[in-house]
């Protein structure tokens, strides 16, 4: 009996470490499995990016709109396929000596916020001065990063460990490399998203001065995207610090984010496409000439009267209002003068900016459609547009700004 107890137990044991075995290998196959899935999924979103970059540059070099602002989209498209060469050499050929790869990425990365930077400028009109200056910070990180192509770098190893720029076994010279350039990459990002913002702001009252609608010239598309950006840099921080991901699954999130962020950013780029405005409008202007739009004088009684005249003979005949995309240029030259003089008389008679000037004429001509029986056919939409509004957003905002109440309840309210 003592004999059968031992064999049953020995049996138990059996099973017990065969179902062991068993687990082990079902964690181990899915495991490789998950690995193989993720790896191939990496593989197509890297060529993602690189066939959507492609075909992006053709797209914005044959473009003939805003030239020097889509050459420079596909100079930033250019440095990105550049960037992700390290990807491509890491997920495609391994076996290839990593670090001089590493260096072309890096360069590119670095170069892609001055050159960033310069897109900005050139939907403005606005030309950078010292130019070279931007380079100053790729050329330093070139020269850190060289010394490391005559250290001992631990490839192809460095691929089976690779997470977030850190292997497992790398000489301490380089990293103290990579530590260096992961701090010139976050720094330079936040300097240079610093930038942009002043020159939106910047260049925000200009726009004020000189348009009736604002669609497309404030660039909101770009702040919120380096929001997202920084939202990113916060998020991987977070990773690294307070997770331990597979190099996969930290692929995998990095690759997704790159392509969505990719496809962002040429949304609105091919999108500004269509707002054309300072490249058009002030195509003569140097860069003092478009910040400084209105010289400070004060016009003469008399100069005063005659535009006032002018103006509201214009508005009775002809309701230049309701002109979308009115500007002042445009204005100026129905009134037979000089911008420069109706935005003074704006400024100084009206205290009022172009903007807000035009846009209380056409809030008020929206007051007098809603208030007619014979319009109610019409949607709210329609009756912006009637006004001069672009949009049915843009009519809502404005018209609440002015009068506390939006379209529909001033329509209500009209009614009762």
């Amino acid at each position: 009996m003592k004999k059968a107890f031992c064999n049953q137990k020995n049996v138990r044991l059996d099973k017990s470490e065969h179902f062991s075995t068993f687990k082990k290998n079902a964690i181990f196959i899915f495991s490789h499995q998950h690995k193989i899935m993720n790896t191939t999924i990496n593989q197509s979103l890297v060529f993602t990016q690189i066939i959507l970059c492609s075909f992006f540059i053709i797209v914005f070099t044959t473009s003939k709109v805003n030239r020097k602002a889509n050459n420079l989209v596909a100079v930033l498209l250019t440095l990105f396929i550049a960037f992700a060469s390290f990807d491509l050499v890491k997920i495609f050929a391994p076996g290839i000596e990593p670090y001089p790869v590493y260096i072309i990425s890096s360069i590119a990365l670095l170069l892609i916020f001055p050159v960033f930077s310069f897109y900005v400028g050139a939907l403005y009109n606005i030309s950078h001065k010292n130019v070279l200056i931007h380079f100053i910070l790729p050329f330093v990180a070139f020269l850190l990063l060289l010394p490391g192509l005559f250290t001992n770098w631990p490839a192809p190893d460095y691929y089976n460990n690779y997470l977030i720029f850190i292997p497992s076994s790398r000489s301490e010279t380089v990293w103290a490399y990579f530590i260096a350039n992961d701090a010139f990459f976050t720094l330079q990002f936040f300097v240079y998203a610093l930038i942009i913002v002043k020159q939106i702001k910047k260049i925000r009252p200009v726009l004020e001065e000189n348009f009736s609608s604002m669609e497309g010239k404030k660039l909101n598309w770009i702040l919120y995207l380096l929001a997202i950006v920084s939202s990113i840099y916060i998020f991987y921080f977070v990773i690294e610090v307070f997770t331990n991901l597979s190099v996969e699954d930290y692929d995998f999130i990095y690759y997704i984010y790159s392509v969505l962020l990719l496809m962002a950013f040429m949304y609105g780029a091919y999108r500004q496409n269509e707002f054309a405005y300072l490249t058009e409008t002030h195509k003569k202007a140097d860069d003092d000439k478009l910040l400084n739009t209105n010289t400070q004088f004060k016009l003469s009684p008399e100069m005063s009267r005659i535009i006032r005249q002018n103006l509201d003979r214009l508005a009775k005949e002809e309701k230049f209002y309701t002109q979308r995309n009115l500007t002042l240029q445009e204005l100026a030259k129905n009134l037979n003068t000089n911008k420069n003089i109706v935005s003074q008389y704006i400024n100084q008679n009206l205290n009022q900016n172009f903007y807000g000037y035009i846009n209380s004429l056409r809030v008020e001509e929206a007051k007098k459609l809603l208030s007619q029986n014979e319009l109610e056919k019409y949607s709210l939409e329609g009756i912006g547009y009637m006004a001069g509004f672009n949009s049915k957003t843009t009519f809502n905002t404005v018209f609440k700004e002015q009068t506390g109440m939006s379209p529909s309840e001033y329509k209500k309210r009209m009614s009762e």
